[in-house]
């Protein structure tokens, strides 16, 4: 009768030849798939974005032209190698001239730097981004201890933080100058101080207006060679995460 054969306990078919076989078989797919996925660094595309051609030096050298004290005290000054610069406390700003012709995508894609000396103040900021209804704004805010990267709204008594490092070494001969860059690009602006990534945040669209701000706080700082630089898309080049 067929209710007579033996029958295997669980244990006993586990161990058959057959099912050992196709156990190591599974597991070894298993193994594979996870080196494949997390054992190897991912590739992927990276958009590069070159500049146009077009920049314009938003420092005369000589005056504070085309800028406009929104508080504390500002001059053209000297740095401490006797380079001119622009020199204050509080807030200075000014719009970016346009890029040649007016265009539709005038200031669609472009880059905001400026060199900084802490001098006497405690904190520096590069601002850029500014909603004309909201006034919210990107900022590189750096201190003598850290540069953060975030979105600020207006009156906020923080920055929403969202990517910091800490201040780039400075070679005891060299000049006090560390380099802060925001980027607007298609979809995002993206920070770097010294040329180091701090992080990104997705920007609003034409709506915004093509300002950029100066800020320093507790005392006096030098800020050196302010730039605007218009951007378009470069070559992809892949990129490992």
């Amino acid at each position: 009768p067929l209710d007579s054969a033996p029958r295997l306990t669980l244990a006993q078919w586990l161990l058959r030849p057959t099912v050992l076989l196709f156990g190591a078989m599974l597991l070894a797919v298993l193994a594979w798939g996870l080196w494949q996925g997390w054992g190897k660094p991912r590739s992927q595309v990276r958009q590069q974005w070159v500049a146009t051609g077009w920049s314009a030096a938003l420092f005369d050298g000589q005056s504070l032209s085309g800028w406009s004290i929104a508080g504390g005290q500002w001059r053209a000054g000297l740095d401490v190698e006797g380079g001119r610069a622009l020199v204050g406390t509080g807030t200075i700003r000014r719009l970016l001239p346009p890029p040649g012709p007016a265009r539709a995508d005038a200031w669609a894609l472009y880059r905001l730097s400026v060199n900084y000396d802490m001098h006497r103040a405690s904190a520096v900021e590069l601002q850029g981004g500014f909603d004309p209804v909201s006034q919210d704004s990107v900022v590189l805010r750096a201190t003598r201890n850290e540069i953060q990267f975030g979105q600020r709204r207006p009156f906020a008594a923080e920055l929403n933080v969202v990517g910091a490092i800490e201040p780039p070494s400075v070679a005891a001969n060299a000049p006090p100058y560390r380099e802060l860059r925001l980027e607007r690009h298609e979809h995002e602006w993206t920070a770097f101080v010294n040329g180091e990534f701090i992080g990104s945040i997705p920007h609003r669209g034409a709506a915004e207006r093509p300002e950029v701000r100066l800020r320093a706080e507790g005392g006096e700082a030098i800020f050196d060679d302010p730039m605007a630089v218009e951007l378009k898309p470069g070559s992809a080049v892949p990129a490992v995460e």
